[in-house]
């Protein structure tokens, strides 16, 4: 029986600890992340395995994705730790339509930038009717950071054009409160900056026309919606 403990991705260490042996010698099979970068760091009470690094075998995952294990076997005994480092890496998530819209990610960790934390109308949900619904007013799309392509990517993104004095701090997504936040940041080449700004606007204007507009609508998909209007589809 193997016990496992660590923060990941906080941390950048997995520790398994051997609760109960078996008799015969065994294979432990590692699951290195597709987000990791590099071979696996693999330390057995502390110390490298005698035999060098773990070797790596392959599984087939669903849709046939080449899975990766690194392969440990040996005569276990009871308080036996392998400690795993892990190197996240740091990627740039496209939206599945190809549209230029850009988010990132840490090894699997989701990252947002924290926005501003004034008019956040409706912050907290109260029993009332639609008191559930974050009212507090929009903001631009055009006033978002671009992120300017190609560039390298960091943690701290230097390669925006954002609003004097704004800076872009990439944090998790998952620990972001009280605030309004960018997920997805638009995409453009620095020469079609501007031009991307106005598609901003335009959308921006568009949407709000449509919504001045519009008598009724259902969400399709949403509970809400759908049950208001006895959608049975």
């Amino acid at each position: 029986m193997l016990e496992q403990t660590g923060t990941a991705p906080y941390d950048d260490e997995v520790r398994l600890v051997v609760r109960e042996a078996p008799a015969a010698p065994v294979a432990i099979h590692i699951r290195v992340p597709g987000w990791h970068e590099g071979a696996p760091q693999v330390r057995i009470n502390g110390a490298p395995s005698e035999d060098g690094p773990a070797p790596l075998t392959t599984r087939r995952g669903a849709g046939e994705q080449p899975l990766p294990y690194a392969r440990l076997e040996r005569q276990w005994s009871e308080g036996d730790t392998v400690t795993v480092r892990l190197r996240p890496r740091i990627s740039a998530e496209l939206l599945p339509d190809g549209s230029p819209w850009v988010s990132f990610r840490f090894g699997p960790t989701v990252l947002a930038a924290e926005a501003a934390r004034n008019d956040l109308a409706g912050l907290f949900a109260d029993d009332s009717r639609m008191g559930h619904v974050a009212g507090g007013p929009l903001r631009p799309l055009e006033h978002l950071p671009v992120v300017l392509t190609p560039n390298r990517l960091e943690f701290a993104l230097d390669h925006v054009d954002a609003r004097p004095g704004e800076s872009v701090t990439l944090v998790p997504f998952a620990g972001v409160h009280d605030s309004r936040y960018h997920l997805y940041f638009p995409l453009a080449e620095p020469e079609r900056l501007q031009e991307r700004r106005a598609e901003l606007r335009a959308a921006d204007e568009e949407a709000l026309a449509l919504h001045d507009r519009t008598v009724d609508a259902v969400a399709a998909g949403e509970q809400q919606p759908e049950s208001d209007h006895r959608f049975e589809g």
